[in-house]
């Protein structure tokens, strides 16, 4: 391991001279995060693409085994415990491989993306990278299209749940990445104050059509409290009281609302080029989001988030929350302090259901010295025994149904009584092309954008829903006008 990290940062120093000769900016860090084989007969998919997709050049065999280096950084996999591990798998791979091995490097992730930078401008690109969806967005032209890997190899998908090879289907790109795990987003509640309050559970099963948005306002009123023990339903409740909410609102970016309602959670046109945050839906949604806090306060303002580390629902402050599987980090937590369980989510008030899905994919860089070896590495590592160790690791659900029901089994071991099928069957809802965190045009500028009038919402600096999404729209026409300025 030691003399691994020697040789990786000897070749970042070089890399970094490199690219700092050349005079390459450095990208701005993105945010974050054995079962029997299938049954059904092969029906293999490729996720739509605008993009040419030739199939790839036939390359002859090594006559020594090819090193496919796998850098970690991007995402989750840096942990000491996760080294650890990962090492057993790149050991597991070169123990039964003659022809290649890997070599998982490792670089520390707030240095990743400027490193990345520094490899590609170098010549000395990784072969796979493992990362997050929002995670590829500062590299968008440097990813590899993979349909034409899926489709030479007549790759069977129909073991994989939902849309998740569509999950990295970028339109006029192609298909950058290959899915190894997912979190889908579901409805968190409080047993004990639902049952303290007399009121029935969510729904633990999609289909119920009187599950929506409009009920969760109703549940939630009747489970916020002041201090003098009325609930916002009461004319003698008192707001700057409250010491319980029935809903803690949404723990990922301020694009999982707005999919609710059915708008498209990046806000633009199909060409990317004209901002469009003042059409009806994201009006619509965002007043809704306005009033839980402003208007019904049934949502703590951010004063009132505060003192609990803004996350009143880990605190036992609020009965309901909207968030990831990645929120497992707090589930011992909540076990030891009170009892919880998983709803699914509503249907917006349109009709539409969407579980806003976050996920761990692999990723091949343009410039990899050995695509075809990394390509039969992905699929290696997408086997089902290889991509239930992995998912593991990085703490995602595995996206091949095989392997899914294990994630399930595991987790119910560790929490009983808490529905963790939930989460599986919210995987058919996820949102793909696009997805909350698809590529869009200095994607980081516009989600900031959008971050800082979900901040004015919630600190009471937005007080016109529709007038602010005006200024957002022209703020962000602004940030699209000089992308697509400088890519003509």
């Amino acid at each position: 391991m030691k003399e691994k990290m020697f040789k990786l940062l000897s070749l970042l120093m070089v890399a970094s001279l490199l690219l700092a000769a050349c005079g390459a900016p450095a990208p701005t860090a993105a945010p974050e995060p054995t079962a029997a084989p299938a049954t059904e007969a092969p029906a293999p998919t490729v996720a739509p693409t605008e993009a040419p997709t030739e199939a790839p050049t036939a390359v002859p065999a090594p006559t020594e085994p090819v090193t496919v280096s796998i850098m970690i950084g991007f995402g989750t996999g840096g942990d000491p415990g996760q080294v650890e591990q990962q090492d057993a798998i790149e050991k597991k791979f070169n123990d039964s491989h003659k022809d290649i091995q890997i070599d998982f490097v490792y670089v520390n992730h707030d240095e990743a993306h400027a490193k990345f930078a520094a490899m590609i401008a170098s010549d000395q690109a990784p072969d796979i990278v493992p990362a997050g969806i929002a995670g590829m967005n500062d590299f968008i032209d440097e990813w590899m299209d993979l349909a034409p890997y899926i489709k030479k190899d007549n790759y069977d998908t129909s073991d994989y749940l939902g849309a998740a090879i569509d999950l990295v289907a970028t339109p006029g790109k192609g298909t950058l990445a290959f899915p190894l795990g997912v979190y889908p987003t579901v409805i968190y509640y409080n047993v004990d104050m639902f049952d303290a309050a007399g009121i029935d559970y969510p729904p633990h099963k999609f289909g119920d059509t009187s599950w929506t948005f409009d009920k969760v306002t109703e549940i939630a009123k009747k489970l916020t409290t002041d201090k003098s023990g009325n609930n916002a339903d009461s004319p003698d409740f008192k707001w700057e009281d409250t010491t319980q909410w029935g809903w803690a609102g949404f723990g990922g970016q301020y694009q999982m609302v707005v999919e609710h309602w059915g708008a498209d959670p990046l806000g633009l046109s199909e060409d990317y080029k004209t901002a469009e945050y003042t059409n009806p839906l994201w009006v619509e949604a965002s007043q809704w989001y306005h009033d839980t806090i402003w208007t019904w306060h049934i949502r703590p303002t951010e004063d009132q988030n505060s003192p609990f580390g803004w996350d009143t629902f880990s605190a036992n402050k609020s009965a309901m929350l909207e968030n990831f599987s990645w929120q497992k980090w707090a589930w011992g937590d909540w076990q030891q302090n009170f009892k919880w369980d998983v709803a699914v989510v509503p249907a917006g008030p349109h009709g539409n259901v969407v579980s806003p899905t976050n996920a761990n994919i692999w990723a091949i860089p343009k410039k990899a010295k050995h695509p075809d070896q990394a390509w039969e590495v992905i699929k290696w590592l997408s086997e089902p025994e290889n991509m239930d160790a992995m998912c593991k690791i990085y703490g995602c659900i595995p996206v091949r149904k095989s392997v899914a029901s294990n994630w399930v089994t595991a987790r119910s071991a560790e929490y009983p009584g808490v529905d963790f099928q939930v989460f599986i069957d919210s995987i058919e809802y996820l949102d793909a092309n696009p997805n909350l965190e698809s590529w869009m045009p200095s994607w980081g500028e516009v989600y900031d954008a959008t971050n800082q009038f979900d901040v004015g919402q919630q600190t009471g600096e937005v007080k016109n829903v529709e007038e602010s999404l005006n200024q957002l729209n022209t703020k962000v026409q602004a940030i699209l006008d000089t992308y697509w300025a400088n890519h003509k």
